[in-house]
């Protein structure tokens, strides 16, 4: 109901990256307060609202607001893992002085016993996926398709953290009674053996598996069939355009250019020499606007310190700056993406 509600009063943001970003840090607050107070689970209310904007995000967010947002949550995500595992560690003393001593291996060992049924039950679950699969890979047959090992890898890596203590720490002291839960400590005793076992054993065995099962690169010639049609679109969109200006005129008929160019070269991909002795170019090229970006730079700050310009423009070309190095490092990354 809450995602609903956003999506509703979403166009009135008029594409304020700010606001946008300030609201969807609200919007987990206001759908955990509903759900518990509903008397429904906060955090799989809170789990749920992820997965709906994450399923509108395409569609609902600006490209600013997107690129905004997915530096902001790293940031976040990064503290959140800190945080509670501390409130854990600080925790975990008390829980277990309230637990007595001849239970503690009686309840390791129904942790372990969880540990292997959640392992399981995700191993079930994720080996249904490839049942409604329309990929090209596994049409083509094959026990082990590509996908199915990284449906293996993944229910192995499915490591129980973050929200599982948060499920367990969000377990109120009290009933609606008054009466003090006495098997809260146990729960989160369980919820703690859990996680140790899935760090411990799925964290140090998880390199191994990769290695022995030895996943597939991506689908390559997937991205590459929807960069063409991309490509194609543009072209058809550039060649429909209509403008009586010979600027426009001129910049359509460069820009139709480049686009047949890439198209070009991506359709001739297969020949191996040629894609290669491309992309060396062109990774060459984006190296040098690198060290150029970084020439520009250090002038920037001779300029700062020297005081020769104002804060502000020194402020406006940072940022340029900053947009073009990471654009750069974007290509670069692409590079050697289709180079693998």
């Amino acid at each position: 109901m809450i995602g609903f509600i956003f999506l509703k009063l979403h166009k009135y943001f008029n594409g304020n990256s700010s606001a946008e970003t300030f609201a969807v840090i609200l919007l987990p607050f206001a759908a955990y307060s509903l759900a518990e107070h509903l008397g429904y689970s906060g955090v799989l209310a809170v789990v749920l609202l992820g997965m709906f904007l994450s399923w509108n995000s395409i569609s609902l967010f600006s490209a600013g607001s997107r690129l905004q947002m997915s530096h902001f949550w790293e940031v976040i995500i990064f503290i959140l893992n800190g945080l509670i595992f501390l409130i854990l560690g600080m925790q975990l003393p008390a829980i277990i002085s309230n637990i007595q001593d001849s239970d503690l291996p009686v309840l390791v060992f129904y942790g372990f016993l969880l540990f292997i049924v959640l392992v399981v039950i995700r191993l079930a679950v994720l080996s249904l996926f490839p049942l409604f699969s329309n990929s090209r890979s596994e049409k083509e047959g094959g026990f082990l398709t590509p996908s199915k090992k990284e449906y293996i890898i993944l229910s192995w890596s499915g490591m129980r953290g973050v929200v599982s203590l948060a499920a367990a720490l969000a377990l109120p002291f009290k009933d609606h009674q008054g009466a003090v839960i006495e098997q809260r400590d146990t729960v989160l005793f369980i919820c703690f053996i859990v996680i140790v076992f899935t760090l411990l054993i799925q964290g140090v065995t998880l390199p191994r598996l990769i290695s022995m099962i030895k996943p597939s690169s991506p689908d390559k010639q997937e991205e590459k069939d929807l960069n063409i049609l991309l490509l194609e679109k543009s072209v058809s969109f550039l060649n429909d355009f209509i403008s009586n200006d010979d600027k426009v005129q001129a910049a359509l008929k460069n820009m139709t250019e480049k686009l047949e160019r890439e198209k070009y070269q991506l359709m001739n991909s297969s020949e191996e020499t040629m894609f290669s002795r491309h992309n060396e170019w062109k990774k060459t090229y984006f190296t040098l606007e690198l060290q150029l970006a970084e020439c520009q730079r250090r002038a920037l700050v001779k300029g700062y310190h020297t005081g020769d310009f104002t804060l502000d423009i020194i402020r406006k070309k940072e940022e340029e700056l900053d947009f073009w190095t990471s654009t750069i490092h974007h290509e670069i990354a692409a590079i050697d993406h289709y180079s693998e």
